[in-house]
């Protein structure tokens, strides 16, 4: 067979058109959904030929069937990614499929009876297992080679037997004869997809990373299938039909979109568009199938199953949208798979899947499913639950790479954990409470993107209900819905709950220890009074700046005591005394940490986010003034921005306090002045000591007040007006205008704080070859170019550039040339590499990056 590469491939290295790579997911996925159909026609004839009892036992066959053959899609991504693992483990993977069969065959009888099956298509099943696995690597190959025709074609061999095969021996001996016919058409697609003997591929990747996406994928088709399997399990018959009726249906959304994945993975690491098509053609092929049912669900199943099946309309469109997003999560999982966050991934995709059984058998028994959907079905919490979910996709959807102070915290938490602590002790300023959860989450999960993301992304999505919570006590039920809306689209707890870094705590623990003070000056119970105390110290072991934070709440519970209110006096002293007790042991810690950067000269100054401090408008600059702090005021409501952009918003300023003060001016409670307080005081703070060091009046610094501001905004939108819907409207508004100011954060590329170093490390690794090296400016890049460049030979433009005939191509890479320093020293290399007689080949950007491509 020819393993001639298609289009998708390239010449060169050069990177294809947007058209070209999704016009080959299409072309390929129209023979997909051409096998789908012929599939779910040979369902359609079972439902029409076979009584509803024998139409449930063939679904569930076929689910079973496809979870025997979820290598069809796992082992497929990883022969796929990696097309050596086909000849590598082609034995194994037989001989397993073998001890599968006859593990089936000789327990058909418990089986049998467990599955609520014939005895006949368990010992079909046994049948089935010795081809799932090689059909599975023999097209995963095919697509890894560049040659997914000859895979398309094994696909439309198994409906082609179904049809004709599969849709006799149904009509003669029912169900039996139905799944027969299943059975052979695997076999079929099997003689298909083989490959010619003695077909031979080179390495291209580690089997590692081949394994990692075997198990995603696996995952995935768990996910999948295992409604429909215990569906057929733990309903009766007619029940188990109807259900049967709408996995059939998502079946055809998911079926659509199987190879958009596998025709992403060879291509995801080299093509930086391959994603972008992918992700389009898996949403088009899935909302396709969803208009297809949604037009008119009854009058589409009742003419594709019978009117018998009819009353399961209202579910189909939803379900099949279900499975469409499961199309799309496909296509991310491959992607992550590829660019090294496969690991990731993996505990992810297992915890959904343990998640979904665990809920799958709860729900079966009445009082479970009192106890745990009864809460949810009040419109409330179901509301709160859809913000959360919402909120949790939009934060996944992070399409920026890792940041310079990311990618520092990743190289310290890559360490043993006392050489962690000594260089935090030694180098940083910071307080090693996000580091340590970082460096378990590295020992478990691995540093992947995601992976080291994950911390900062819980804490982020769990502000959502934590407002909702925090603005129902505090107020009512509608301020705090919505500023749980809110929450779950601006902007700038968006972006760091997409960020290594320990902003995302930052704001949790300071949204808990307010709802925890305003619980004890409310009630003084124990419970209370310790929480506060507890939210208090997490503060502090996570930033240093919250100190500002606690010692307001102190002024606050100083100011009410001397008001009179003499019983929280016992309370208050007790949850000190435990602050001091549980901060003591930091101390020594944090004294190091300050004389160690005070001998360097450094004070607290020396920071690893001193990189990070260069993208914000005071880093390097004049004392911070008004502008600075009506900066980081939009910044704390509305993200970041282009320069452009960040002008004309803060223009309004007038109109925001005028709103505010009209807003406000209906009532204010001890609650609001307190949120005011807190929020205020701390910048207040901070803007005096920025008049000595500037850099350290930067709203990550006071982000406390990013989830006080969306308490009180909340308060505002629902307390301006009396009508509900009136309530709404604003609410929903203002979530919309945070929703486009979030999405021109994410998407703008001319934003600042926008800096895209794996784009340019992934370019540059395309084409590098042996002997080529990187150099780049400034030199603190370091941590970022070993994160994503860990193969390339790299170093700083400090240390020159190399002799000519000692090295192949050179590549420099220059970053934060708005700074004259580093604008000189790129320019100063160019020069020198085009004194040594070196050619420019070729120079790119991306964004806040510049590349420039010399020859040898």
């Amino acid at each position: 067979m020819s393993a001639a590469p298609t289009l998708a491939r390239g010449r060169g290295g050069l990177e294809l058109p947007l058209r070209a790579l999704a016009g080959e997911q299409l072309a390929v996925a129209a023979g997909q959904l051409a096998a789908g159909v012929g599939n779910l026609a040979f369902s359609l004839i079972a439902a029409r030929l076979l009584v509803p009892e024998g139409f449930a036992h063939l679904a569930s066959f076929l689910a079973i069937y496809l979870l025997i053959h979820v290598p069809a899609t796992s082992l497929s991504a990883g022969s796929a990614l990696t097309p050596q693992l086909a000849d590598a483990v082609r034995r194994r993977v037989l001989g397993t499929g073998l001890a599968i069969g006859a593990v089936i065959a000789i327990a058909s009888v418990p089986l049998s009876a467990l599955l609520n099956l014939p005895l006949a298509m368990v010992l079909l099943l046994a049948a089935a297992a010795p081809t799932a696995g090689l059909i599975a690597l023999d097209r995963g190959r095919l697509y890894g080679l560049g040659v997914p025709r000859r895979a398309a074609a094994s696909l439309l061999a198994e409906p082609v037997v179904r049809l004709t095969a599969g849709a006799i021996l149904g009509a003669l001996l029912g169900e039996v004869g139905g799944a027969a016919g299943v059975v052979m058409a695997g076999w079929a697609a099997l003689a298909v997809a083989r490959p010619p003997v003695g077909h031979r591929v080179a390495v291209e990747r580690g089997q590692r990373a081949a394994g990692i996406t075997v198990a995603a994928f696996l995952l995935l088709a768990v996910v999948q299938n295992q409604d429909v399997v215990a569906a057929g399990a733990l309903l009766g018959p007619d029940e188990a039909g109807r259900f049967a009726v709408l996995s059939t249906l998502g079946g055809l959304a998911a079926f659509a979109t199987t190879t958009v994945p596998l025709m992403l993975l060879p291509h995801a690491a080299t093509q930086r568009r391959a994603l972008p098509a992918a992700v389009c053609v898996a949403g088009a092929l899935g909302l396709a199938a969803v208009a297809l049912v949604a037009i008119d669900p009854r009058a589409f199943v009742g003419a594709t199953f019978g009117e018998r099946y009819a009353d399961v309309a209202g579910l189909a469109a939803p379900y099949v949208l279900a499975m469409a997003l499961l199309g799309v999560t496909r296509v991310l999982v491959a992607n992550a798979c590829a660019t090294g966050r496969g690991r990731s991934m993996v505990v992810l995709l297992g915890g959904a899947a343990l998640l979904q059984l665990v809920l799958l058998l709860v729900l079966e028994f009445p009082r479970a499913r009192a106890a745990v959907v009864g809460p949810l079905m009040s419109p409330p919490a179901a509301i709160v639950a859809a913000l959360t979910v919402g909120g949790l996709i939009l934060r996944l959807l992070a399409s920026r790479g890792l940041w310079l102070d990311e990618a520092t915290e990743v190289s310290q938490a890559r360490l043993p954990y006392g050489a962690m602590l000594h260089q935090l002790a030694t180098t940083d300023v910071h307080p090693p409470l996000h580091h340590t959860v970082l460096w378990l989450t590295v020992r478990v999960l691995g540093d992947g993107e995601l992976a080291v993301r994950l911390p900062s992304l819980i804490a982020g999505t769990l502000l959502i209900p934590v407002l909702y919570r925090v603005g129902s006590e505090i107020y009512n039920r509608r301020a705090g819905l919505a500023a749980a809306a809110l929450g779950a689209v601006a902007p700038f707890p968006v972006w760091y709950s997409e960020e290594a870094r320990m902003y995302a705590f930052f704001m949790l623990f300071a949204t808990l220890a307010v709802w925890m003070q305003m619980r004890a000056l409310r009630r003084g119970s124990r419970a209370d009074w310790i929480g506060y105390a507890l939210a208090s110290v997490a503060l502090i072991y996570n930033q240093y700046f919250s100190v500002l934070l606690v010692l307001t709440q102190q002024a606050v519970f100083t100011i009410a005591f001397i008001r009179g209110d003499r019983r929280i006096l016992r309370g208050w002293l007790g949850s000190m005394a435990l602050i001091a007790l549980l901060v003591v042991p930091l101390l020594p810690f944090a004294l190091e940490q300050f004389r160690a950067n005070e001998a360097a000269g450094k004070g607290f100054e020396g920071v690893p986010s001193q990189a990070g401090a260069a993208a914000s408008q005071q880093a390097g600059l004049a004392k911070p003034a008004i502008y600075g702090a009506l900066t980081n005021a939009v910044w704390a409501v509305f993200g970041y921005h282009s320069d452009a952009t960040m002008t004309r918003i803060a223009a309004l300023w007038p109109l925001g306090i005028l709103g505010s003060l009209a807003l406000l001016g209906r009532g204010r409670s001890r609650a609001t002045l307190i949120l005011i307080a807190c929020a205020l005081v701390p910048m207040a703070a901070l803007f005096v000591l920025g008049q000595k060091k500037p850099f350290i009046f930067e709203v990550r610094y006071f982000c406390a007040a990013v989830p006080i501001a969306l308490l009180l905004l909340g308060r505002l939108v629902t307390g301006w007006v009396r009508p509900a819907a009136a309530a709404v409207s604003i609410t929903l508004a203002t979530a919309g205008l945070m929703g486009v100011a979030a999405a021109d954060q994410q998407l703008n590329q001319s934003n600042p704080r926008t800096y895209d170093f794996r784009g340019a490390l992934e370019s540059i690794r395309a084409q590098a070859r042996p002997g080529d090296v990187v150099i780049y400016t400034p030199q603190y890049l370091n941590t970022v170019i070993a994160y994503y460049g860990a193969d390339l030979r790299s170093h700083p433009i400090d240390l020159g550039i190399p002799a000519r005939r000692k090295h192949g191509r050179v590549f420099v890479l220059a970053s934060f040339q708005d700074k004259l320093v580093y604008r000189q020293q790129a320019h100063k290399t160019l020069a020198q590499l085009h004194g040594q007689g070196r050619r420019l080949i070729t120079t790119f950007h991306r964004p806040q990056i510049r590349v420039w491509e010399y020859s040898r």
